[in-house]
């Protein structure tokens, strides 16, 4: 029913963003939704019985339609948000992805980074077991993995960490079993001379991702 609902939006910022806690199966939660003019007109189309969840036919989606259809196609992720993350809401991370958290908790964010997602859909890389969420493309982040998710490509260790700073970057190699960060021998405040990292902007393409994966395994089995 949230899918079919979510699916229909209408105005991504007045009934989706920020506050609005609507991603879990509480009956006040419900009672919020039925009685918000905002969704009047899509609650009427579900109680005609349209349950079925809504496509765009645009060639070209925008950001927000991106999100919505790819939470609303995945099998595991608004489940685990409703279990889990009772009063989470949708947010936007350091780089401008749009993720599931709660103020409580930011350290266990589920962030929406398409290019992760996508390899993670064709099986290019693996989550670590605590970031996984269960029949989903998605992780979560984890206070074990410095906030951070922890997945596994061509059998090397990386985090993709989710606070980025003139000094820190987005993503770090690891050693085994992400038991520490993978370090360059070069001493230094700054994360991308010390470490094997790189920064990854928003809207990098899965194919960028893997080529800059790559270079970093390459880059430490040279050193």
């Amino acid at each position: 029913m949230l899918k079919a609902l979510l699916s229909r939006y209408g105005r991504f910022w007045q009934q989706i963003w920020s506050n609005k806690i609507i991603f879990n199966n509480l009956a006040e939660t419900w009672r919020n939704i039925l009685l918000n003019p905002e969704w009047s007109s899509q609650i009427h189309e579900i109680l005609m019985g349209n349950v079925s969840i809504q496509k765009s036919n645009a060639k070209e989606l925008s950001k927000e339609r991106k999100f919505i259809e790819t939470i609303c196609n995945d099998k595991g992720v608004l489940k685990y948000i409703a279990e889990n993350r009772t009063h989470a809401w949708v947010r936007s991370t350091y780089r401008g992805y749009y993720a599931f958290w709660e103020s409580r908790y930011p350290g266990y964010m589920v962030p929406y980074i398409p290019c992760l997602i996508e390899l993670r859909s064709n099986n290019i890389i693996s989550y670590r077991d605590y970031c996984s969420i269960p029949n989903s493309v998605f992780a979560t982040c984890n206070r074990e993995s410095d906030s951070g998710i922890d997945f596994i490509y061509k059998k090397n260790y990386f985090r993709y960490y989710m606070y980025p700073s003139s000094t820190a970057a987005d993503v770090y190699l690891m050693k085994s079993n992400w038991q520490d960060y993978e370090y360059t021998g070069v001493e230094s405040k700054d994360d991308h001379k010390r470490f094997y990292c790189f920064d990854a902007s928003y809207g990098l393409r899965a194919e960028e991702l893997r080529m800059q994966l790559d270079y970093l395994i390459q880059k430490r089995n040279k050193s």
